[in-house]
């Protein structure tokens, strides 16, 4: 099964402030179209075995599929200006481990990367993507398993990510793990009252049976036809199950009966059927 997010699917389609959103978003750009990754590295990142890893991932992400821009402190320098014009001077002297501690204090000093790319203990770095605008969870997927494949390959495996193709996996993650949750859940629900209605468990296992077939039938019918679950998808196997309680409940009410003032089976269940 498919599933998406999108926070614009929670307003009508006409609705104005939507409107205006996307109309403000087709001219700015979105403020979401970026990805964070930080690195771990304790006692301090100042080891140059970690500075050479980090490096090579800071580097390699510039090629990554759906990323526009990459920075870290490794990658990053300061501009200089000298008589013959302006030059570059590296933030991290990566090859000269006897400049790291002046590198930390110039750092500390211009305070522009503390606890942005770099935290004010100095045991984690941070590489910011920018990102193509509005990626949908296929093309996140993509990046995420790309960068995680990028930092195994180069040792790095102590990380943590923030930003919103992160977030759009987490949310669809969620959105499944509440689908079989309520599921379950209610099903066991459905079974408890329909062992207190009928007391046959006969009867209860071939109603909780038909609700179960309804259910799979009509998310397997969504797969096939290619449907997108939504934020609001978790409520489905809950609604499906009310109203196959129900109409359960009515059916077999209605068969017993039937049955009761001596019609025979078949035709108690054509009837019922006709008449539920």
């Amino acid at each position: 099964m498919k599933f998406s997010f999108d926070f614009s699917q929670f307003f009508p389609e006409e609705d104005p402030d939507l409107a205006f959103y996307d109309s403000y978003v087709e001219e700015f750009g979105t403020d979401d179209n970026f990805l964070l990754i930080a690195v771990e590295n304790k006692p301090n990142v100042f080891q140059k075995d970690f500075l050479n890893k980090f490096q090579a991932f800071s580097l390699e992400s510039k090629g990554f599929e759906y990323v526009l821009e990459s920075n870290s402190l490794t990658t990053l320098s300061y501009p200089l200006k000298t008589s013959f014009g302006y030059t570059t001077l590296p933030i991290v002297h990566i090859n000269d481990s006897l400049q790291y501690q002046k590198d930390w204090h110039k750092i500390q000093e211009d305070s522009l990367f503390i606890n942005v790319l770099i935290d004010e203990k100095r045991e984690s770095l941070v590489l910011a993507l920018q990102t193509e605008d509005n990626l949908d969870y296929k093309q996140s997927e993509v990046l995420l398993n790309t960068i995680r494949t990028s930092l195994k390959s180069h040792d790095l495996t102590n990380y943590h990510i923030l930003g919103r193709a992160f977030f759009y996996e987490a949310i669809v993650e969620m959105q499944r793990s509440e689908v079989l949750t309520t599921t379950i859940v209610a099903s066991i629900l459905v079974f408890i009252i329909l062992l207190l209605v009928y007391r046959s468990m006969p009867v209860v296992l071939i109603s909780v049976f038909s609700i179960a077939m309804s259910l799979l039938l009509f998310m397997g019918l969504l797969a096939a036809l290619g449907k997108e679950l939504n934020a609001m998808a978790a409520f489905y196997p809950v609604l499906m199950l009310i109203v196959g309680t129900s109409d359960v409940i009515h059916l077999t009410d209605s068969y017993i009966r039937k049955l009761q003032s001596g019609i025979s089976r078949y035709a108690a269940i054509i009837s019922s059927l006709k008449e539920v």
